[in-house]
């Protein structure tokens, strides 16, 4: 074989492990490079005339990056291709290229978003793909699929038998609890687990209990998890012991091959720091009422009327920290703002920080409000053209855009969402990465942090949170350092002592 680009001792290893085997797991830490695992793969077998396609399912705008940034950087030259990525609203231009592809005599490459397989025309150009193709079909981030009863779920389960090849690339393949793994090693083998019932499964390898068992309670209130394996809460399934886990490692490991970045690189290291801020006379006032309110009992309610949940209550109760009024709408149908940027201490902190260094920054923001305030108050600081955008409201070429411009030095801020950017993004210019407000998702967290951490990473990379103290901010925080989501946390009495 030989590279376009050279491997790491580590990516050597797995390809030589997986490359030729028909299914695998490349659970891999963020960083560490699995995507040129794969490429360097399908040009080995497109070599041997085993392979004519290339599916890559990924997170939206992830699957663009594939075929804009990592096939043309790893996939030999000897190897011709033609590829396209779907997009809802193709432009004339991609669809002829998309129609190209589809009728080269090359190796073809396809890339899909995962969030468009629950669209029938989507599944259904999919399948026509697999089936004009001998092809290797990779679920990028492949704990988007872990839900077995979702759409998306069994509509790519679906292409399993049609895919000669098959791959799942993730750095976390279990987020929420063991069952994680069930769809995920379903797509490679659907008869790894001896069954095709989730239920089935579940029954074997963890025992449900109401929330109000003993065991559960007692769990929950000392936290001390000395049962193997610990109690996991989940908002679809409820409470379980579980149980049988080695047995489960047992089957998956002989496909998996799993790599920690501290095992395999010489990046340098991770520095984090906490910046306390104290709330602005409007905001303390807003939260002590919305506090009062639910530790009462009565009952507060979203925009539309309807009984806050107790993690929307926290949500925001966050919302306020960061700023905004939720639940009180302007004309234009936005959240009312408690405060502008400039008065805002949330924002005058960031700034402030940002000011104690010329280093590149990417800012993640939970809220589409933040990210409007922090873009303003950037620009307003250093420039329009000092700051670059990515989050749901951001077009695909702008994306593209974004992300160049801020690799290549010409933007200094990177503003946008986890859930838009956390994941398969390179954003190495970077040596400061700010959380302005955070996910409640643990899996956003780990991702959003490895966008600049990962090779090609040179310089210690730090990361700052915005804390007020005592308030569910440090909560928040404490949830996410002990390597948990925050809905598993904010369950029976647990709620009260967040807002206590």
């Amino acid at each position: 074989m030989l590279f376009k680009t050279q491997p790491y001792a580590h990516q050597l290893a797995a390809f030589e492990r997986s490359s030729e085997l028909e299914s695998f797991a490349l659970t891999m830490e963020q960083g560490t490079g699995k995507s040129k695992v794969v490429i360097d793969s399908v040009a080995h077998l497109y070599n041997l005339g085993r392979l004519t396609g290339l599916l890559i399912i990924a997170p939206n705008g992830v699957h663009r990056n594939w075929i804009l940034k990592e096939i043309p950087k790893h996939l030999p030259d000897y190897v011709p291709y033609a590829a396209s990525a779907w997009s809802s609203a193709a432009s004339k231009k991609e669809q002829l290229a998309h129609d190209a592809m589809m009728m080269s005599p090359h190796l073809r490459i396809f890339a899909v978003n995962v969030e468009a397989m629950h669209v029938p025309r989507v599944v259904k150009e999919v399948r026509l793909f697999l089936n004009a193709a001998q092809a290797m079909t990779v679920i990028d981030e492949s704990t988007r699929i872990k839900s077995p009863s979702g759409v998306r779920t069994k509509n790519i389960l679906a292409l399993t038998p049609l895919s000669r090849y098959r791959r799942i690339l993730t750095g976390t393949p279990v987020t929420q609890s063991p069952l994680d793994v069930f769809s995920q090693y379903s797509f490679l083998d659907p008869d790894l687990f001896g069954t095709r019932s989730f239920t089935v499964f579940r029954s074997r390898y963890a025992e449900m209990m109401d929330v109000s068992h003993p065991l559960v309670q007692h769990i929950m209130r000392t936290q001390q998890l000395r049962y193997a394996p610990a109690l996991i809460a989940t908002d679809s399934l409820g409470h379980a012991i579980y149980k049988n886990l080695r047995e489960l490692k047992s089957l998956t490991d002989p496909h998996t091959l799993r790599v920690l970045k501290k095992d395999c690189l010489d990046l340098p290291p991770k520095v984090y720091t906490r910046i306390p801020i104290e709330m602005h006379e409007a905001q303390a006032k807003a939260y002590a009422d919305l506090k009062r309110r639910l530790k009462s009992g009565l009952i507060a309610t979203d925009t539309a009327g309807r009984p806050l949940t107790k993690l929307n209550s926290i949500m925001y109760l966050q919302r306020i920290l960061c700023g905004t009024l939720p639940g009180v709408m302007t004309e234009d149908g936005k959240d009312a703002q408690l405060l502008p940027p400039d008065k805002n201490p949330r924002v005058q902190a960031l700034l402030a920080d940002l000011a104690e260094t010329d280093e590149q920054a990417i800012i993640w923001c939970r809220f589409t409000d933040d990210i409007r305030a922090v873009t303003d108050a950037l620009a307003a600081a250093y420039g329009p053209a000092a700051v670059v955008q990515y989050f749901g409201e951001t077009s695909k070429d702008d994306r593209v855009q974004a992300i160049d411009r801020f690799q290549d030095g010409s933007a200094r801020f990177f503003v946008g969402n986890p859930q838009a950017g956390g994941t398969g993004l390179t954003l190495t210019a970077a040596g400061q990465v700010h959380y302005y407000s955070n996910s409640f998702k643990l899996e956003d967290r780990l991702q959003s942090e490895d966008r600049a951490h990962r090779i090609g990473q040179h310089k210690t990379v730090r990361y700052v949170d915005y804390e007020v103290e005592g308030t569910i901010d440090s909560k928040i925080l404490q949830a996410l350092h002990e390597k948990k989501n925050v809905a598993d946390v904010i369950t029976g009495d647990a709620f009260n002592e967040w807002l206590a």
